[in-house]
């Protein structure tokens, strides 16, 4: 097609005019289309930051849980550690009663030791005699009292039967009839005689002597003779007609004396004297038939004693005794608490003032003879427990 030149012109000066368009076009496009790279260079920085922000965040919650748990671990820890210093104040409380408990018990009965010869008991034993509150603090030892005296009295002042003596006489221990004189003092002449003696008619020693000490009309004393020495002593303390103490006597001293010291014609208590000593004594203090307490003595001193306190049959303390300052004082106790037939507990005691005092107590708890609890005193007053198995001390 012929075009004018004209036409032509133009044509070239919008063909121009369309490049220079095109220029300023691609010119002032973005740079994310004019460079691909930088914009992604952004995106990963982008990306990097939100990862950093990210790994921030969870590192400040992470710090927040443990702050929460190490708080919450340090309240667990005060809870039970209240609570355990709870639990031993309790235990503490509760051992400390118990102790106190059986320092009481313990002192009812050293006080009933200590009080075992009330004066009474004690002039009826023949045993020492010592003032009532320090009975068992005597430096003396029980001595074994010699055999009584009889009142040297005249003959002439007697009214002398002779008499036949067979062997089922009751006061005589002859087997044999034998022939004696029956001597009587009335001294008030009221037909009641306050002495009779029998003496053998031949040989003239004595026999028998019955007295009224208290001249009620009852004879209350009954003495008996072997070989012209008195061998035993009944006597009839409350004067109901019925005796209620019995001694016997060899080498001029006492070696057996038993009574009945509730007066209901049952012995529950017996003394034996080794020599010039007190040497054993034993009770029954139920009237059953059997012994409960048992004291051994050394040169009339207690050594130890044995006593079945709950009357089961079966001995459960066991007392040793020791002078300390040359005062008799307890020295150690053994208790068999559980029942076991066995001490399953063992204390030992100072002397404080003349005063046994407890000073230290150790318990087997599970009566395998091994020590669980061992507890120290000073001055009777806990200060220390050591437990050996914790297993079986009760919290």
């Amino acid at each position: 097609m012929n075009r004018s030149p004209i036409t032509a012109c133009i044509s070239r000066v919008c063909c121009f005019m369309a490049v220079i368009a095109f220029g300023l076009t691609f010119a002032l496009a973005p740079n994310a289309a004019a460079d691909p790279l930088a914009s992604s260079d952004d995106d990963l920085f982008r990306q990097l930051e939100e990862a950093r922000r990210l790994e921030e965040e969870a590192e400040r919650r992470e710090a927040e849980a443990e702050a929460a748990r190490k708080a919450e671990i340090e309240r667990k820890r005060r809870e039970v550690s209240e609570r355990n210093a709870a639990q031993e104040r309790e235990r503490e409380e509760r051992l400390q009663s118990a102790i106190d408990e059986q320092m009481q018990m313990q002192d009812i009965m050293l006080e009933r030791r200590q009080r075992n010869e009330t004066a009474t008991t004690r002039e009826v034993l023949g045993a020492h005699r010592v003032d009532d509150d320090d009975a068992s603090q005597s430096n003396e030892p029980r001595e074994a009292p010699p055999v009584p005296e009889t009142r040297d009295l005249p003959r002439a002042i007697f009214d002398e039967k002779s008499v036949t003596i067979d062997g089922s006489t009751p006061g005589f221990t002859n087997k044999r009839k034998l022939k004696a004189k029956r001597l009587s003092l009335d001294a008030d002449r009221d037909g009641k005689p306050e002495v009779v003696r029998w003496i053998e008619r031949k040989s003239e020693t004595p026999l028998r002597q019955e007295e009224d000490r208290n001249y009620d009309g009852r004879m209350d004393s009954f003495l008996t003779y072997e070989r012209g020495r008195i061998v035993a002593r009944e006597i009839d303390s409350n004067h109901d007609g019925r005796p209620d103490i019995f001694e016997r006597y060899a080498s001029g001293r006492q070696t057996e004396r038993s009574l009945d010291r509730d007066y209901d014609e049952v012995l529950d208590a017996f003394y034996e004297f080794e020599g010039k000593y007190l040497a054993r004594e034993r009770h029954d203090a139920n009237n059953d038939g059997t012994i409960d307490l048992v004291i051994d003595y050394k040169k009339g001193r207690r050594d130890k004693a044995r006593e079945d306190t709950d009357r089961d049959g079966r001995p459960d303390t066991w007392t040793r005794y020791g002078v300390v300052d040359g005062r008799e004082t307890v020295t150690h106790i053994e208790v068999d608490k559980s029942g076991r037939g066995f001490a399953d507990t063992f204390e030992t005691f100072e002397s404080q003032n003349g005063k046994a005092v407890i000073a230290r107590r150790e318990e087997d708890m599970d009566g395998d003879g091994e020590v669980d609890l061992v507890s120290i005193y000073r001055k009777g007053k806990l200060v220390r427990r050591e437990i050996l198995k914790p297993e079986v001390v009760p919290l």
